[in-house]
């Protein structure tokens, strides 16, 4: 396949597990489309769409006749540089630009114009797909580093099992999910050491450690100094 197909199709309700070379994009047009892969399973509506990478078994299934836009894209028009965020598949929230290619797509499809324009439809569709498919459990983390996070409710964010989700977090962030939240919360508690005069036990409660002599040692760990050490260092060349 060399050639991006886009076709308005009735979605079976029996399953039907494959894989192929290629992408697909699915949107559902009336009813649900449930989405089953060996990484999870998720449901995506009318206002979402599930992105399947090429050579990952799926299933897709909805009520009988029930239509869905589905576009099949080969390999080459996905990035290599994508290719890792899109190694388990996808549901992704459409927004309003998105919105407006995916009707332009499909007027496309009505009026069966040349190939071409829909390939550049894509495009701009990938591009905000991209935009959109910033991991929420990274997301979760970022805002949520000081509370008690649990990897079993980071994988389920993801729609993914919790094996395949430290593997995959791993390879995102070139290390695991503990040592990425052991490694926000230090950066947090270094900016409060230099601007504020909080004590080291209320800097170790404001970034999520319950007790400081944890929050002590996993500093001294990072840092090779412990907290005291680093504010009287950088806080005097500050000075």
């Amino acid at each position: 396949m060399n050639q991006i197909n886009a076709n308005i199709l009735e979605i079976s309700n029996k399953n039907m597990s494959h894989k192929h070379a290629y992408a697909q994009i699915v949107i559902p047009l009336e009813s649900n489309v449930y989405i089953q892969t060996n990484y999870g399973a998720f449901t995506i509506d009318n206002k979402s769409l599930g992105f399947i990478p090429p050579n990952c078994f799926h299933d897709f299934r909805s009520e009988a006749g029930e239509k869905s836009l589905v576009i099949d894209i080969p390999m080459s028009m996905i990035k290599k540089s994508d290719l890792e965020k899109f190694k388990a598949s996808s549901k992704v929230l459409i927004n309003e630009s998105m919105s407006l290619l995916i009707r332009l797509i499909m007027l496309e499809i009505d009026n069966k114009t040349n190939p071409s324009t829909i390939k550049y439809l894509y495009f701009f569709l990938y591009d905000k797909i991209i935009e959109r498919n910033i991991s929420k459990s990274i997301d979760y983390i970022n805002k949520h580093y000081n509370e008690d996070l649990n990897i079993n409710k980071l994988a389920e964010i993801e729609h993914y099992n919790v094996n395949y989700y430290s593997e995959w977090f791993k390879k995102q962030e070139s290390m695991n999910p503990k040592d990425y939240i052991q490694k926000l919360r230090i950066e947090k508690a270094k900016e409060l050491l230099l601007t504020t005069k909080y004590s080291i036990s209320e800097i170790s409660n404001q970034v999520g450690y319950s007790h400081s002599s944890s929050f002590c040692r996993v500093f001294k760990i990072i840092e090779k100094m412990s907290p005291t050490e680093y504010r009287k260092k950088y806080k005097l060349s500050r000075d």
